[in-house]
């Protein structure tokens, strides 16, 4: 048997310490203000988390604004970092990101990456705006051979419903046994009182979550054993209930509608029951309210139809009449909640090619596919998260979640993954952000989106720098810039996109096109971020994983395409100079982002892509157009992707 500390948490200690706020009404624009600035959710599709040394990492990023359920736009580096299992930074990339997609690899070496754990970390310059953490952070190993999974030390925990546990009234308290990491383990266990009595059975689900429901006596103590799958047996003590305050019981309609009861004992009914409470419903800065006043019959019902709530997650906090929270829980709203299905069959299967079928007739508009291909049965790949759960369960959570991709995965029997969800819910805590932040310290935008790199500098020649400018070429990349320069010889050139390690030279150009070698001391924005992982970062987000995302980046935006075959077949590599081509040289997924950072221009609308090079004359004041052969064939400078 093995006595555990006590993972009990009541939600109204915490809140005793928010400052309150004079008038209800202003609650709802402080809320608003804390989310005035659009934060980004990141998720990283990996191909596989476990390598062989000397392979290649490769991923797929996405980045999504969850209030308004879409690509984010304005940013287009995303850092890419990877650590080992303790936090200690080991390299690092910027990743060229467009409508929320980007691509990239690490080669593992070997002389870095030895066999074990590491952590590949997301994140923007814009996320340093925010209190909390919101950078995506995913384990990998590196590993010769399969090793068995060692067992990991597991917590039973304990979390009454809305953050309260009241004598004298029913309370409903939430159970979970589960690693640190998040992945629990099925369990069944007893209620009992101080004397030994067994008052009550409980089960959990396949994920390691379970309820029950008790009267809790305040001359008694209580606590809980469970007898995992694995014969461990547990035991936790259940603290001493409080004699005042309120408790919450969640319950759903068979017409699907959310109920939430209210309740008190008659110790706190005299002392509050003239008193005004505030009942909200938030998400991303969105609130609703109703005041409602305790019933003298001890419990106060509110119903809410599902269209009432926010589509996906919903916080509920409910405050005093100083507007201090005293109860807390969220829920899960599936209505309005958009996923499209994508059906994959296999057509065909010859030897070591497939070729497999994509549907989604409902998809009419540009999408995005990442598709990692391994074999069956290997288990080389342990994410269990997915790009749904990423955007829509993450952004909320304290933590990462075993199977978050599980809970949101239509299927036949949703009446079931809709009460695996609210058990999982029930036991989260506070959720991911905090009031006393929301109340004092509301993000304020010290960092702007990065657009790209900026190059400033100073040129040293001793010359009269009106009669000059400055032609900055990197010609790995094709990269030709001219930027003026102020009477000290200072130049900025901004928005440019750099291949890491490029090569740079600088000349002067004079009114007659001359040119001249230029002497410069410059440096590139944003610089590399050589800093290990803050600890309690690495505490909470050890273990976050991912999943195949199931969008399409190959779909024509002119037309529908109800169907795409994919095939991929071993071809032998005959050219030499194939394996001494620069890395970053093929760094990109996509055709035009590789055409884009050899600096040519692209412009895409409807399907049609019109490239350019960026050398400007008088009579292609836009660019010249460049000649584009596929297969052999010369295409016209308008065409089709």
């Amino acid at each position: 048997m093995k006595l555990l500390h006590n993972y009990f948490f009541f939600l109204s200690f915490f809140f005793i310490t928010s400052p309150g706020i004079a008038q209800n009404e202003n609650l709802t624009d402080t809320y608003s203000e804390y989310f005035r600035l659009n934060s980004e959710s990141l998720y990283l599709h990996l191909n596989k988390t476990e390598f062989l040394p000397n392979e290649t990492l490769r991923f797929a990023a996405y980045s999504y604004y969850t209030e308004y359920q879409q690509p984010s736009l304005p940013t287009t580096n995303l850092h890419v970092s990877i650590y080992d299992k303790n936090g200690t930074f080991l390299e690092s990339k910027v990743i060229y990101m467009q409508t929320g997609f980007g691509s990239g690899f690490i080669e593992l070496d070997p002389e870095i990456y030895k066999e074990g754990e590491y952590l590949i970390r997301a994140t923007t310059n814009y996320l340093k705006n925010f209190n909390e953490d919101l950078s995506f952070l995913q384990k990998f190993k590196i590993s010769r051979e399969k090793k068995e999974q060692e067992i990991d030390q597991y917590e039973l925990q304990v979390f009454p419903e809305g953050g309260n546990l009241i004598t004298g009234i029913e309370n409903t308290i939430g159970v979970s046994l589960t690693n640190p990491a998040g992945k629990g383990m099925t369990y069944k266990g007893r209620l009992f009182n101080g004397n030994g009595d067994s008052l009550q059975l409980f089960e959990a689900n396949t994920l390691g979550y379970s309820k029950l429901s008790f009267t809790p006596s305040a001359a008694e103590e209580y606590y809980l054993e469970v007898t995992a799958r694995n014969g461990e047996e547990y035991r936790l003590p259940i603290p001493k209930p409080s004699n005042d305050g309120l408790a919450m019981e969640t319950n759903y309609s068979h017409l699907g509608d959310f109920i939430f009861s209210i309740k008190t004992n008659d110790n706190t009914y005299e002392k509050i029951k003239n008193d005004p409470f505030l009942f909200t419903i938030h998400q991303e800065g969105k609130m609703k309210t109703a005041n409602f006043q305790v019933s003298d019959s001890l419990e106060t019902v509110l119903t809410f139809s599902r269209s009432f709530m926010y589509p996906g997650i919903n916080t509920i906090t409910v405050f005093n009449k100083k507007n201090e929270p005293v109860l807390q829980r969220m829920v899960f709203n599936r209505p309005g909640v958009v996923q499209h299905e994508v059906n994959a069959n296999i057509l065909n299967v010859s030897a070591d090619s497939i070729t497999i079928e994509l549907t989604a007739p409902q998809l009419k508009a540009d999408h995005s596919l990442s598709l990692s291909v391994l074999p069956g049965n290997t288990g080389i790949s342990s994410a269990e998260n997915n790009i749904v759960s990423a955007f829509l369960l993450e952004p909320y959570l304290p933590a990462p979640v075993d199977n978050a991709g599980y809970y949101l995965q239509p299927s036949y029997d949703m009446r079931k993954k809709d009460h695996d969800l609210d058990l999982l819910l029930l036991t989260q805590r506070n959720g991911k952000y905090f009031w006393k932040d929301v109340f004092n310290n509301p993000p304020r935008e010290k960092y702007l989106n990065e657009k790209g790199f900026t190059i400033q500098g100073k040129v040293k020649n001793d010359l009269n720098f009106k009669k000059y400018r400055l032609a900055v070429i990197a010609p790995a990349q094709n990269l030709y810039e001219i930027s003026d320069l102020d009477s000290e010889g200072k130049f900025e050139i901004q928005n440019i996109f750099l291949l890491e390690n490029s090569e740079i030279s600088f000349n002067l150009i004079n009114s007659k096109n001359e040119r001249t070698p230029a002497e410069v001391r410059y440096q590139i924005i944003p610089k590399k971020q050589y800093k290990d992982l803050p600890k309690a970062t690495l505490s909470q987000k050890e273990l976050t994983s991912g999943q195949l995302d199931e969008n399409n980046p190959f779909g024509d935006s002119g037309s529908e395409l109800a169907t795409v075959s994919l095939e991929e077949k071993k071809e032998k590599i005959e050219n030499p100079a194939w394996h001494t081509e620069a890395a970053e040289d093929i760094n990109h997924t996509f055709v035009i982002d590789y055409i884009r950072n050899k600096g040519f221009k692209i412009h895409e609308y409807f399907g049609v892509l019109q490239i350019y090079s960026k050398n400007l004359t008088l009579e292609k004041p836009n660019g010249i157009s460049p000649i584009v052969t596929v297969n052999g064939m010369r295409l016209s400078r308008f065409y089709n992707d």
